[in-house]
């Protein structure tokens, strides 16, 4: 198997402010691959080098295997709207050779940070932005315990609960109205769960059914989350 070495993009390290930092790392072979392709994948991890908040990693799908790959690496110190605004200024002149050329990017999968979105929808303006499955899934267990409803009494109608608004995005075809219904439902069969379903719920996720960012069913199964052991995990960490 052939390997390459990731190295620094030059001028990767970018000192903008007394608080903003970044570093980009890729390599050029990536770079070409990521020009031609459709769809990107967007993901966050934590385990980072002490002077930075997070990692940012850009994946992309193939056009050769078809194969979701990492292709570019950024550090960050911050989660603000205004640092990712720089960090994808930087990617589109990277990828665009600095506007020279053009890119036919249709779709981006990320999480549901809400800074990480706008400024994705300054910078790929004319892209079909996709929430992140797993993600979705996620947000939603896991504020299932910080409201306290994970409690062992509970554990059994939390994961109804959690089973029945994961449907929601593979059932509601764009109507609100059916995703409102749901909701109400869940709230007559389980009071317990009202507050969490309209404080949390309604409240946080009704925007991206909306826009239609969780629109399964109109969304080909290999787009739908960040990457293959993503779509797989069906059986999220319930402990």
């Amino acid at each position: 198997m052939r390997e390459y070495r990731i190295i620094p993009i030059e001028e990767n390290h970018k000192r903008l402010t007394s608080s903003y930092e970044y570093v980009i790392y890729g390599n050029h072979e990536n770079i070409i691959r990521m020009r031609k392709s459709k769809h990107f994948f967007i993901d966050r991890i934590f385990h980072h080098p002490s002077e930075f908040s997070q990692m940012l990693i850009i994946m992309y799908k193939d056009y050769i295997t078809a194969l979701k790959i990492p292709g570019l690496y950024n550090l960050v110190n911050s989660k603000r709207e205004e640092l990712y605004n720089y960090v994808f200024n930087e990617v589109i002149d990277l990828l665009t050779i600095k506007r020279t050329i053009n890119i036919d990017l249709q779709k981006v999968v990320t999480d549901q940070e809400k800074a990480l979105i706008n400024s994705i929808k300054k910078y790929f303006p004319n892209i079909k932005r996709i929430s992140c499955l797993y993600h979705y899934k996620q947000d939603i267990l896991r504020n299932l315990k910080s409201y306290g409803l994970f409690k062992k009494s509970q554990k059994k109608t939390s994961l109804i609960i959690l089973y029945e608004l994961g449907k929601i995005p593979f059932t509601y075809k764009g109507n609100i109205n059916i995703v409102n219904t749901i909701c109400e439902g869940l709230n007559k069969k389980y009071p317990l769960y009202e507050n969490f379903i309209n404080q949390y719920f309604l409240k946080n996720k009704l925007e991206y059914f909306k826009d239609n960012s969780l629109d399964y069913c109109s969304i080909p199964e290999n787009c739908r989350s960040n990457s293959y052991l993503e779509i797989k995990m069906d059986i999220l960490n319930l402990n």
